[in-house]
């Protein structure tokens, strides 16, 4: 939803307690200057892959966070985030909440049905997690499938627990979000562009560590 929730606590050895939190939209967060009644491309793509905008964000998002809260200050506040007007930053989370499950939400269309079907199509070859049925389905950027072969290695319980996250369809095809309730630091992307012989497969970590993960686990 390229919203950014703030949480601050008292850092003491108990458990630690909240003393502050800020939620606000991801354009607010990063600086950017939306005009009147746009979103983010990550919720409505127009200029680039959503895969790019993604990486794009999460990078900028990393970048305002680093300078924020550098991680040798003995102090941190939110009064920055604090300074904003509340209906600012309640009118940004809200809008952007709304148009992302509005698009969620068309997949269910009587009209989308043959979508919704792909999509169970997809949903059930990834639960069952086996690399030569996800090769058979799915193509991959540059033919390299090493992102599947990353994602069969993941727990069986994180792998039943996709669901459907991003929902796109225009005149060029669908596109489709799958993440995971239990483990939400990655996402699966499946392009489906008119007429393809197949769908194409991104696994996208958000997080270098994930992929340590996989591998130390197995």
């Amino acid at each position: 939803q390229d919203t950014i929730l703030l949480i601050q606590t008292d850092n003491a050895d108990r458990i630690p307690r909240i003393e502050d939190f800020v939620f606000l939209s991801g354009p607010l967060f990063r600086g950017e200057k939306l005009p009147e009644n746009q979103y983010s491309e990550v919720l409505a793509p127009q200029k680039a892959p959503l895969d790019f905008l993604l990486v794009r964000n999460i990078t900028a998002v990393r970048a305002v966070f680093g300078k924020d809260f550098p991680k040798n200050a003995k102090t941190f506040s939110l009064a920055k985030y604090r300074a904003i007007k509340p209906e600012i930053i309640v009118k940004g989370v809200a809008d952007q909440a709304t148009l992302h499950l509005l698009r969620l939400l068309s997949l269910f269309n009587a009209k989308a049905k043959n979508d919704l079907l792909q999509v169970g199509k997809f949903s059930a070859v990834l639960w069952e997690g086996k690399l030569q049925s996800i090769k058979d389905m799915f193509a991959f950027p540059g033919n390299d499938a090493s992102g599947a072969e990353m994602y069969v290695k993941m727990d069986p319980e994180i792998r039943s627990s996709l669901l459907p996250c991003l929902y796109f369809r225009n005149k060029k095809g669908m596109l489709l979000g799958l993440a995971s309730r239990l483990h939400p630091d990655f996402v699966i992307l499946i392009s489906v562009p008119e007429n393809a012989t197949k769908p194409l497969f991104v696994f996208m970590p958000f997080k270098q560590e994930i992929i340590h993960n996989i591998y130390a686990v197995r």
